[in-house]
């Protein structure tokens, strides 16, 4: 071995036996990813067979961290480019992996239990199933940080507490030290130094810790051994929790923002776009009626209304006394070639179930139809051509079945009718069952 390590120009400088400290940079580097993973798969509750895994997640992390030496971090050292980190999560956390469609029946569940133990690019997961025991890689998934494996036997898990000061180990009369286990059906009666029983008390729900002096005192229970834990009269005592989950105190669980906006929030961000373009659209009747191309929307008004009318759309009635009126209001956009466009609109959310709509399901190509019958046309040796065609107005062809009224057209009321209503014929644009009719 020594020979063909010198043959291929390698200087070989044996250290002494059992001396890791010759080592010392390499050894350092192990211990800490070691004491990483020792953290990782104490705190998760991951079976120890799984250590592999997590000495490889606590190095993926370990890369990403900055350090004194390379003043930065080894990612940026090796990529030459700054890490991205917004993807790491807890160690054996829970996580909600996408089960393909094609790999499972219409009716069967479309997501699997597993835990998160590494990574394998970013966006992608190493999850560890523990039914089947196999690792498995996904990218479509829903993480739960606040839930972890706990596979692991709950008497070898370490009690996390709350500890000020000193712990004291109980003694026996004759003060020999005993150092036991608080099982759940070995009951504890702590007594004054007379003997009298003390009975626990918690006031309002809080908890009362034993303490002598100054000094906590933890009792503890072997299996066959009694203990009689002795304090003073105004000592006032509460046991221990005994249960078999481990107890975590002052733990500080911090999410991780939401990388994705409701609709109130798209709203304002669209508002604050529109007003810094300088090219906003009006939102209302008055503000295109004041704006600087007023003409061109009064315009583009007289030709939707025009059009309406031209399709019977609807009937100008009475106000009815018991029956919901739907508000209206106008629409204004600009299209790409500088064409103004006014929609007249009915307020859809006003709308109520069952009193005058009930279905509200669309039909919609899919794709893949497109697709195929593009590429049958394509594959034809005759020369097809494709035509593609815009229907105006395409709403107001369809009749509704619905009794439905509508606001009338601000601006285009009626003359002595203001208050009347149109009784809609055909659907109009904004109406809960437009798409379907």
């Amino acid at each position: 071995m020594v020979d063909y390590v010198k043959s291929i120009g390698i200087e070989h400088n044996p250290t002494a036996g059992h001396s890791p400290q010759s080592n010392g940079i390499a050894e350092r580097m192990n211990r800490t990813l070691f004491e990483m993973a020792s953290t990782m798969l104490e705190h998760s509750g991951a079976p120890l067979k799984l250590w592999c895994e997590a000495i490889m997640h606590a190095c993926y992390v370990r890369n990403r961290l900055p350090t004194s030496i390379l003043k930065g971090t080894p990612y940026e050292a090796w990529k030459g480019r700054k890490p991205k980190i917004g993807h790491i999560r807890k160690f054996g956390c829970l996580v909600y992996s996408h089960i393909h469609k094609k790999t499972r029946k219409k009716l069967d569940r479309k997501a699997r239990k597993a835990y998160l133990v590494g990574y394998e690019a970013t966006g992608i997961l190493r999850t560890y199933d523990p039914k089947t025991q196999k690792i498995r890689v996904t990218r479509d998934f829903t993480l739960c940080e606040d839930k972890f494996m706990d596979l692991r036997d709950p008497s070898h898990r370490i009690q996390l507490e709350n500890v000020e000061n000193l712990a004291v180990t109980p003694r026996l009369d004759d003060g020999t030290p005993v150092t036991p286990r608080l099982d759940d059906d070995t009951p504890v009666t702590p007594q004054l130094d007379d003997g009298t029983p003390v009975t626990p008390r918690l006031d309002d729900d809080t908890p009362v810790t034993p303490r002598l002096d100054d000094t906590l005192v933890t009792p503890r229970l072997d299996d066959d051994t009694s203990v009689t834990p002795r304090l003073d009269r105004n000592t006032s005592v509460t046991p221990r929790h005994s249960g078999t989950s481990p107890v975590i105190q002052n733990e500080i669980v911090v999410q991780p923002l939401p990388n994705r906006f409701n609709r109130r929030q798209r709203r304002a961000l669209a508002r604050v776009f529109f007003a810094s373009a300088g090219n906003s659209w009006p939102q209302s009747y008055k503000q295109a009626m004041s704006s600087e191309n007023g003409k061109e929307w009064w315009a583009a008004m007289e030709r939707e209304i025009a059009s309406i009318r031209k399709n019977n759309t609807w009937t100008l009635v009475p106000r009815p006394k018991n029956a919901k009126v739907v508000k209206s209001r106008w629409v204004y956009r600009v299209k790409d070639g500088g064409l103004f466009k006014a929609r007249f609109c009915a307020k859809g959310y006003t709308q109520r179930w069952g009193e005058d709509y009930e279905e509200t399901f669309a039909p919609v190509a899919k794709y893949n139809s497109i697709r195929m019958l593009l590429a049958i046309m394509a594959g034809r040796k005759r020369h097809f051509k494709i035509h593609q065609m815009d229907v105006n107005t395409a709403f107001l062809y369809s009749f509704l079945q619905e009794t439905v009224y509508i606001e009338q057209a601000e601006g285009f009321e009626e003359p002595g009718k203001e208050d009347w209503v149109y009784l809609l014929n055909r659907v109009l644009y904004g109406l809960k069952q437009s798409p379907r009719t």
